[in-house]
This record gives C-alpha cells, sequence and structure tokens, in this order.
C-alpha cells in the first residue's frame, strides 16, 4: 500500500480535504466524495510537519479556521477570536494522526496487521503533548470524536486491537473523560484495583487495551487538568450530556464512578455540585424515560444490578460491584450529609433510599479514605413518606 511521506503539496490537499469533511460526513459513515477518493496514508517527517504549519496553503488555513469556528470555542469559553489558537505542528501531527485512523478503520478490506501505516501513526501520536488547557482540549476534541463515533459503529468482529484508540485518548484528558465507555484513562485505571477487590485476585486490567505505565507526576496532571474541565461550567454542561448516552458498560460506570469518588475525597465544596448535578439528571432520565410497562419498569439498570449483586455466580456478582460503583460518590454523600441534598429537585428518594442505598449492603465496592465496606445511613429510613429533615 502506498504511503505519503515527504509530498508537502499533497498532503497539505488531503488535510484541506479531511478537515472540511469532519463537518458533512460526521454521523454519516465517511461516504462523501473525499473519502471515496481513496487517498492514501499520511505519514510524513517532522520536517514535513513543521512546513505545514509555516506555510500552508490559503485553503489549508480557511480548513483549520472553519475547524476552529466550528469548535465554538469562542461562544463556550468567552475568549476573543484574534486570541484563539494557534495551528501547532502538535495540532497538526493530531490531525495526520486521526486521518490515519479513520483511513484505517473505515475500509473493511484493509489489512492491519503489520501496517506500516499504523505504526507511523502510533509513534506519531507519542510525539504530541496532551492538551494543556480547556482551548486545546476542544480543538483537539473536534479531532479525536469522529474516531471514537467510528469505533463504536464498528461490530465487535471488525475492530481490530484499540492500541491506536487508545493513543489518540491519551493526547486528550477531556476527550478521555468524554470517552469512558472506550478506554480507562491510566490514572483511573490505577485506581481500579484499590476500589474492587476481585480486580486484584485475577490481576486484570478492566479493559483490552495494553495497560499503561505512568508516573504519579504524570497522574497528577492529569488529575489537576481534568478538576480545571469539570469545574468550568461550559466544558462541564458538554461532559454531563456523553456520560448520560455512552453505553453504561464497565468501562463507562467504574470510570465514572472512581472519577467522581476520587473528586469528592479531596474535599473541595466545588466537587460536590458537578457529581449531584450528574445524578439529579440521571435520575430524571431514568424516571421519565419511555417504558412499555409503566412505572415499574422504571430503574431497570439498578434491579439489574441487584439481581447481579444477589447471584451466587461470582462472575454476575463481581460485574454487579462494577455496575454500581458508578454511584459510590452519590451514596458518600447521602451518607455524610444524612438527607439528599436539598437543592437538587430532581434527585428523588424513589432513586437514592428505596432503589439505590439497599444495595450498598449487597456490594463489596471498597476503596477511599473509609475503613467500612459500604455507606452507613444510619438515621435514614427507607420509607415512602418523607422524615423530618429530608424530602
Amino acid at each position: 500500500m502506498r504511503l505519503i511521506n515527504d509530498e508537502t503539496d499533497l498532503i497539505d490537499t488531503i488535510l484541506n480535504g479531511f478537515l472540511r469533511s469532519l463537518f458533512t460526513d460526521l454521523g454519516s459513515d465517511y461516504k462523501s466524495g473525499f473519502w471515496a477518493s481513496n487517498t492514501a496514508p499520511l505519514c510524513p517527517d517532522g520536517e514535513t510537519i513543521r512546513n505545514l504549519c509555516s506555510s500552508p496553503s490559503k485553503e489549508l488555513k480557511k480548513a483549520w479556521q472553519k475547524q476552529i469556528d466550528g469548535s465554538a470555542v469562542c461562544q463556550l469559553l468567552l475568549i476573543e477570536p484574534k486570541n484563539l489558537i494557534t495551528v501547532t505542528p502538535a495540532l497538526t501531527a493530531l490531525a495526520i494522526a486521526t486521518y490515519n485512523f479513520l483511513k484505517i478503520h473505515s475500509n473493511i478490506n484493509h489489512d492491519k496487521n503489520h501496517d506500516p501505516a499504523l505504526d507511523y501513526s502510533l509513534q506519531l501520536c507519542q510525539t504530541i503533548p496532551p492538551a494543556a488547557n480547556p482551548v486545546d482540549g476542544i480543538i483537539y476534541d473536534n479531532l479525536i470524536e469522529p474516531c471514537c463515533q467510528l469505533w463504536r459503529k464498528t461490530s465487535a468482529k471488525a475492530k481490530m486491537e484499540n492500541s491506536f484508540l487508545a493513543a489518540l485518548l491519551r493526547t486528550n484528558p477531556f476527550s478521555e473523560l468524554k470517552n469512558l465507555d472506550l478506554i480507562s484513562p491510566a490514572p483511573i485505571k490505577s485506581l481500579a484495583e484499590s476500589y474492587l477487590p476481585h480486580l486484584q485476585e485475577n490481576q486484570e486490567s478492566p479493559d483490552q487495551s495494553e495497560p499503561v505505565t505512568t508516573g504519579s507526576n504524570d497522574d497528577q496532571k492529569w488529575w489537576i487538568q481534568a478538576e480545571k474541565i469539570i469545574l468550568n461550567p461550559p466544558l462541564k454542561r458538554i461532559l454531563r450530556d456523553p456520560w448520560l448516552t455512552i453505553p453504561e458498560n464497565t468501562l463507562s460506570c467504574i470510570g465514572l464512578g472512581i472519577f467522581f469518588e476520587e473528586l469528592r475525597r479531596r474535599g473541595k465544596k466545588q466537587f460536590r455540585t458537578p457529581i449531584l448535578e450528574f445524578f439529579e439528571a440521571y435520575d430524571f432520565l431514568q424516571r421519565h424515560q419511555m417504558q412499555p410497562e409503566g412505572e415499574g419498569n422504571r430503574y431497570q439498570r439498578l434491579t439489574i444490578i441487584r439481581h447481579l449483586l444477589e447471584s451466587k455466580n461470582r462472575e454476575h456478582n463481581r460485574k454487579g460491584n462494577e455496575y454500581f460503583l458508578k454511584f459510590r460518590a452519590l451514596l458518600e454523600i447521602i451518607a455524610s450529609e444524612q438527607a439528599i441534598p436539598r437543592e437538587f429537585r430532581h434527585l428523588s428518594r424513589e432513586f437514592c433510599l428505596q432503589h439505590l442505598a439497599p444495595l450498598s449492603s449487597l456490594a463489596t465496592v471498597i476503596g477511599g479514605e473509609r475503613e467500612a465496606e459500604t455507606p452507613t445511613f444510619g438515621a435514614i429510613q427507607f420509607s415512602d413518606q418523607p422524615e423530618p429533615g429530608l424530602r
């Protein structure tokens, strides 16, 4: 298969078409004229990438501007367009990597074994510095998101090993948080065994990507960036929608559960609000989603978790604990405050006390600073009538 290495003008033209296609092909399986043209993977060296930044064609400049404007960074983060972003070699390298990802994975007849374009792209991703601020995070995510959407649409049989997707996501903590159902961020993955005892027994990772070794300094940088993201109101809102709609699988439940609980443990009151806002929205959607068999079908996920936790089958029980971990921080807040927080009107007693809290006695989720294996709810009563101090 032909690889395009040093033809700067051709790479410029292909990148221009790729950036423009993201607006027309997103969600359409990449069937436009650009993708039908069967362009080759891009494998330029560092000098060529730098030239694409310092001397881009007018058309490529326009394509980048459209990409940046379409990200709504100005409106979301209140940044003046003139101070918006500079197209750096890192951003150009990410565009090349995401183009190659879509090119490789959208072609079902492509031989993905010993693919030089894949090897090149994995090495290229290692040279891309992670997004350092919210603006970079949104721009990076605009490029990475089509790769995540394509991965979700690809059938299990057609998927290859996911190290390429993991490499792309590692360049942007914001994208990692948006796509917790696909890959566990390394700082979260490293904590999974401390929350789920059975992972210690199995010594297996919660996802199938290659294990990632990061130092404590790298993990701390990631958490600092994650804190900035969750405390930024526009970014917090952008994250909440994917968290409510991504598949509620083992990865997303473990990822959200550890993320929320680690934020709660940091003791900052600001983190309490985004945690409870998410569960309030989750509860509201669960109660108001259309169910063919009426109200008795509400909170189906919690019913499934209860059956898994009650099962004598060890694997079922483990899976129930993994799903239940998602709600750990909410239960800890309720137990600590001895009430459902009053200001969150759509966070219901039915959800918190009648359906969710009883599961804590069945689960073996551990971790955090607390020594007990399950939250203690003290004087909270599980009844249909509100008690004094509770809604």
